[in-house]
């Protein structure tokens, strides 16, 4: 693990050491917003997501952290969660939630589905305008040829390196502004 300076050095975190910053890696196809902080395990499919977000409110009975969490997903993906969370903190300013995503790719059909663990923590008491989420996305099954050669890190080593990363986790003064300051 090592203490890394976030957007900008106004967050800190301790991040794996095994992972690429898909911010600045060529090789990474898609494009990585300025709100965000990805990395990728190693020779692994596992994806961290630091993101700063616009105020997050509940929806439909849902907390907050239960709506980030469903847009994780996209559409049609199926998804339970974790009661209570795998994980447990001592962070007042956070929402923990542990759940599973299935998820049909490449239209595959409906019983061929991914299975994905995704740890999520949602700090909802930065400011009023924003929140910063921070998100484990784990393959644990795949179904259908991959094609490509990838090692998995373990639920179990994700969860720590996830535990480790919120409870180091820091925000400065002046990362959030109000949406008329952009």
């Amino acid at each position: 693990m090592s203490t890394r300076n976030l957007y900008g050095g106004l967050v800190t975190a301790t991040i794996p050491l095994n992972v690429i910053d898909l911010n600045d890696d060529p090789s990474w196809v898609q494009e990585v917003p300025d709100s965000q902080e990805v990395f990728r395990y190693d020779r692994s499919n596992a994806i961290i997501v630091i993101e700063v977000l616009q105020k997050v409110a509940p929806q439909d009975g849902d907390d907050p952290v239960r709506v980030v969490f469903d847009s994780l997903a996209p559409a049609g993906a199926a998804g339970t969660v974790d009661n209570p969370p795998e994980i447990q903190i001592q962070r007042k300013d956070s929402i923990l939630l542990t759940g599973t995503q299935y998820i049909a790719k490449n239209d595959r059909r409906p019983d061929e589905l991914d299975q994905v663990r995704i740890a999520l923590c949602l700090f909802d008491t930065v400011d009023q305008h924003n929140d910063l989420a921070v998100s484990f996305t784990v393959p644990i099954s795949y179904h259908g040829s991959r094609g490509e050669e990838t090692e998995r890190i373990t639920w179990d080593q994700a969860k720590k390196d996830f535990i480790d990363l919120v409870t180091s986790l820091t925000i400065k003064p002046g990362l959030f502004k109000a949406p008329s300051d952009s």
